[in-house]
């Protein structure tokens, strides 16, 4: 088992499949601010938010994010995969005993998938009708960013 070494020096028991010669170090944190906006909406309007605990929430989010991604990580390498999936994570969720949060982690990973690819299927749609408008009205040419048409002589 290998570990997890913090930016703060101390070590967190590492995934369960990654070998001993992996030796991960936290280099870059979750943006402060988005820290900031997230504890802002679970406290009262009046209360400060100090800038050591707004710190302290940031590094504790981010090593529990790369907790969570080296186990699911460890998952896919095991399997001869190179890319983790959300499937991977939640996943990890379960598999790091985050029992409680794995249901509505799965829940909220099933709506954005149906969301997303209803996005695809629109942005497929519309390039379609861009595409049979286009041969509709061949004599329209599309250039950089203006539009001029042929004469008609």
């Amino acid at each position: 088992m290998s570990n997890l070494t913090s930016r703060l020096g101390y070590q967190l028991p590492g995934p369960s499949g990654v070998s001993s010669e992996h030796n991960f170090c936290i280099e870059e944190t979750l943006p402060e601010a988005n820290i900031h906006r997230i504890m802002r909406e679970v406290v009262s309007p009046d209360t400060n938010i100090s800038k050591p605990s707004r710190q302290c929430v940031q590094m504790a989010a981010t090593e529990f994010l790369m907790y969570l991604t080296a186990e699911a990580s460890a998952k896919c390498e095991k399997e001869g995969r190179k890319a983790v999936s959300g499937e991977d994570i939640l996943w990890s969720i379960s598999q790091l005993g985050f029992h409680r949060y794995s249901e509505p982690m799965r829940v909220f990973h099933h709506r954005h998938h149906i969301i997303e690819s209803g996005e695809r299927q629109q942005k497929r749609r519309l390039e379609q009708e861009r595409l049979e408008e286009a041969e509709r009205y061949p004599k329209v040419i599309k250039t950089n960013s203006t539009r001029s048409t042929e004469s008609f002589h």
